[in-house]
Order: C-alpha cells, then sequence, then structure tokens
C-alpha cells in the first residue's frame, strides 16, 4: 500500500514576527509580522476589511481601539462567525464619544427646561449678566489614544480601527504628531500595530506620511 503524504499546513512560530492568527496571512507574512512594524490597512467600502480586523482580534494578546463600533457590535459580529474570543483589551472610543454627545444633549435640554420656567423679567436680569452656558468639555480622544498605547504590553497586536475617526475631529498635523507618538512606542514595546483608514479620502501625502 503507497504511502499517504500529508502536507503541514501550520505555521510555525518564528522568532521576531507576530502572528495574526489566520494562517493563509501569515504564510504570505512569512510567518507573522515582524516585531516593531506598523501596517497601515487602506480599506475600501465592501472589501471586508472590517472583517479580517475583527478576525485578527480574535488571535489573542491584542488591544483593541475602536472608534466606529462599540466593543459590543464587534463582539456580537465575532460571535456570528463563531469565532473563539479571547481576552481581548477593548478601547471603546466609540462608546465614549456617543456617550458624550447625549449628554451634551440632555445638558441643553435641561438647560431649555430651566430657561422655559422663568418669566421676562427674569431672563433679562440673566441676560444682563451671564446666560448659563450650554458648552461641555470635549474628551481628546487623540489623548485617549496616546495613553492606550503607552500601557500596551510587550509583543502583542494593536488595532486602530479607524483612523478617520480622529481625522474628522482634529487637524491632520495633530493626528500625525500622536501616530508618530504611537508607532515609536510599538517599536519600543516590539509589538505589531494595525490602523486601518478609509483608501483614498485623506490623500496620497497623508498616507505615505503615516506609513
Amino acid at each position: 500500500m503507497a504511502r499517504e503524504a500529508f502536507i503541514d499546513t501550520t505555521i510555525q512560530k518564528k522568532e521576531g514576527v507576530i502572528q495574526t492568527g489566520i494562517d493563509k496571512l501569515d504564510r504570505l507574512l512569512e510567518g507573522g509580522i515582524p516585531e516593531g512594524f506598523t501596517v497601515v490597512l487602506l480599506s475600501s467600502p465592501g472589501s471586508s476589511t472590517e472583517i479580517l480586523v475583527k478576525q485578527i482580534a480574535t488571535s489573542g494578546e491584542v488591544t483593541y481601539i475602536t472608534t466606529e463600533e462599540t466593543k459590543k457590535e464587534i463582539l456580537d459580529t465575532m460571535q456570528r462567525f463563531n469565532w473563539q474570543i479571547p481576552e481581548i483589551d477593548f478601547v471603546d472610543i466609540s462608546e465614549k464619544y456617543y456617550s458624550n454627545i447625549l449628554q451634551g444633549e440632555k445638558k441643553r435640554v435641561s438647560i431649555y427646561e430651566q430657561r422655559s420656567k422663568l418669566n421676562l423679567k427674569e431672563l433679562i436680569e440673566i441676560s444682563s449678566t451671564a446666560m448659563p452656558s450650554t458648552a461641555t468639555a470635549d474628551e481628546d480622544f487623540l489623548a485617549v489614544l496616546s495613553n492606550s498605547t503607552k500601557k500596551t504590553p510587550e509583543k502583542r497586536i494593536t488595532i486602530i480601527n479607524s483612523l478617520d475617526f480622529f481625522l474628522s475631529q482634529y487637524c491632520q498635523d495633530e493626528v500625525l504628531r500622536t501616530v508618530f507618538a504611537v508607532k515609536v512606542n510599538n517599536m519600543k514595546n516590539k509589538s505589531a500595530l494595525l490602523i486601518v483608514m478609509t483608501k483614498g479620502v485623506h490623500g496620497e501625502l497623508f498616507t505615505l506620511s503615516v506609513l
């Protein structure tokens, strides 16, 4: 009887690289992402980049900084695919952002209700001094991003999904300075950094600067 030939398709862990947990991708990367490297995933609508990133997040030893979906939404997607979900360190900026918006709206409604109970004379007296402020102190999400990566343990994957959020809230120079600091910290920790951003939106020069 002829001997059957078996091909070992498992990826052996290599020194100096961090596996993504996706065998085909790790083979293409010759074992995984080199320690200290930054990978920018330029996504397009319908390209399934979001699914790829979530699957990488299930590999274990991952810090997931999410700006577009909440932690619950991400975990729901993982469960739908029946992926084994390890202990992921989430930094849920999406939840913080929308909570701030709702809190600001509640404050505006509360102030409006207070003012509606005042008579004309009282309103004139307030306007001659100072009206109650409706402004709320916005959270510095770039600082949240920077501080989160400083606390990241060594030799793990950090996912930023996505950079588009920060570019919609801050000027490009501020975002670039923060990304540079994050990349330096990633090199120091010998980790792997994955940054997701939409292709062709922010300009080729900016994209090259991120890289």
